[in-house]
C-alpha cells in the first residue's frame, strides 16, 4: 500500500508540474508586455533608446528563451520520473495492465515533446523572435500548427493522468476496504472468542 501511495504522489507531482509550467509560460510572456508598457522610468529610458519595437521584441526573446529552456528541463525531468513512475507500477504494485497502459502512454507522449516538438519549435521561435512582422507568414503558420500539436499532446497526457490518478485511488480504496474485511473476518474466527457458537 506504501508504494501504491508513493506512485499518487508521483503521478500528482507530475500533473502538477505540467500545470505550473504552462501558467508560469504563459506569465513570463505577460511580463515581457508588462516590461515594455511599464512607468518605469529606468526601464522606459533604455527601452526607448533600443526604440519601441526593438525594445518589445527583445522583451518577448528574452521571456520566449526563458521558457525554451524551462520546458527543455521539464521534459527531461518528465523523462525520467515518467520512467521511474511506470516501473515503480510495474514492479512494486499490483496494478493492471490498463493502469500501466496509462502510465506507458503518458510516458511515450513526453518523447515526442522532448525530442521532437520542443526542439522544432525553439529554432522555428528563435528564427521568428526578430524577423520583421513576427516572421513569415509559413513560419508563422509552422509555428502555430507546432504548438497546437504540443497543445494537443499535453492534453492528452493530463487526461491519461487524470484517468490513471481516479483508477489508482478506486483500486486502493477497494483494496484498503477487503483488507478491512478480511481482518474483521480473522477476528471473528480466532479460537479463543467463547461468544461464537461452535
Amino acid at each position: 500500500m506504501h508504494v501504491l501511495r508513493l506512485a499518487c504522489l508521483l503521478l500528482g507531482m507530475w500533473l502538477a508540474g505540467g500545470f505550473f509550467m504552462a501558467w508560469v509560460a504563459t506569465e513570463n510572456l505577460r511580463s515581457a508586455d508588462r516590461l515594455v508598457s511599464s512607468s518605469d522610468p529606468a526601464a522606459m529610458v533604455r527601452l526607448d533608446a533600443l526604440g519601441p519595437a526593438e525594445g518589445r521584441a527583445l522583451a518577448r526573446h528574452q521571456a520566449a528563451e526563458e521558457n525554451r529552456d524551462l520546458f527543455e528541463t521539464w521534459e527531461y525531468v518528465q523523462v525520467f520520473l515518467g520512467l521511474f513512475f511506470f516501473l515503480l507500477l510495474l514492479l512494486g504494485t499490483t496494478e493492471h495492465q490498463f493502469s500501466l497502459g496509462l502510465a506507458a502512454l503518458m510516458l511515450l507522449l513526453v518523447l515526442p515533446q522532448r525530442f521532437w516538438l520542443t526542439p522544432a519549435m525553439a529554432s522555428l521561435g528563435r528564427a521568428m523572435d526578430f524577423a520583421a512582422d513576427g516572421g513569415s507568414l509559413n513560419q508563422q503558420a509552422n509555428f502555430r500548427m507546432l504548438q497546437s500539436v504540443y497543445i494537443g499532446v499535453e492534453l492528452l497526457k493530463w487526461a491519461a493522468g487524470m484517468l490513471l490518478a481516479a483508477t489508482m485511488i478506486i483500486r486502493g480504496s477497494r483494496h484498503a476496504g477487503s483488507r478491512h474485511a478480511r481482518q474483521q473476518l480473522n477476528l471473528v474466527n480466532k479460537s479463543d472468542h467463547g461468544h461464537i457458537d461452535r
